[in-house]
This record gives C-alpha cells, structure tokens and sequence, in this order.
C-alpha cells in the first residue's frame, strides 16, 4: 500500500479546486440556504422597502437583476416570500407582499364597538 505525503508544493493544486468546490456546494445546498446567503447583503435594504409598502415582487425584481445574481439560478417568489415572513416576522403583510397599513382610528372605532356591545 502506497501513501502519499502532501508538501508546500501541493497547495496550489488544493487552491485551484475552491471554485469548483464552491459551485458544488451551492448546487446542493438547500434553497432556504441558499436565499439566505444571498439576501444577508440586502437585508436592511428589504426591510426599508417593505416598511414603505413596496411589493415583495418589485423587491424581488430588484434583487433577481442585480449584478451579483447575474449566471446564478434566480430566487422565486415562494423562496423569496418564505424569507421575508422568516426574517421580518413583525411585519404583517397582506398577499401582494405590501405591508399592512394600521390606521389606529378604525381600530380604535371597532374597539369602541365592541364594548358597547359588551355592554347592552
């Protein structure tokens, strides 16, 4: 049996594989993964975004076009709208992606409705 013992000159052999080990990993890493990876640059920039009522599918426009996605699989809706109800659990949305306007009048109306109700 033959061992193989590895120098300093076999470390550009090892370094010239990293590409290739890189695309392999993304390949097979999972898409709730992968979408993490690649929005964690934008996060704040997706939470300004929603807060002033953008759409998830503009947004996701935005970030499908951008430069750094450019030859890679694009992120689709589904993946795209998993990750802003995971990352911004406290933005309630509505199903166009927009974020939920609170009007503290009507609230406070029906509020008022209800404990008269309660009272009757």
């Amino acid at each position: 049996m033959a061992t193989r013992s590895y120098t300093i000159h076999d470390v550009p052999e090892t370094i010239s594989c990293k590409k290739a080990m890189d695309t392999y990993v993304d390949e097979f890493l999972p898409g709730r993964e992968r979408v993490c990876r690649l929005l964690a640059t934008v996060e704040e920039s997706i939470r300004k975004g929603l807060s002033k009522g953008i759409s998830r599918q503009k947004l996701l426009n935005f970030v499908n076009n951008s430069d750094e996605l450019r030859g890679q699989k694009p992120i689709s809706l589904y993946e795209f709208r998993r990750y802003c109800l995971e990352q911004f659990p406290q933005s309630k949305s509505n199903k166009n992606g927009k974020l939920a306007r609170r009007n503290d009048d009507f609230e406070q109306a029906v509020s008022e409705r209800i404990e008269r109700r309660g009272r009757v």
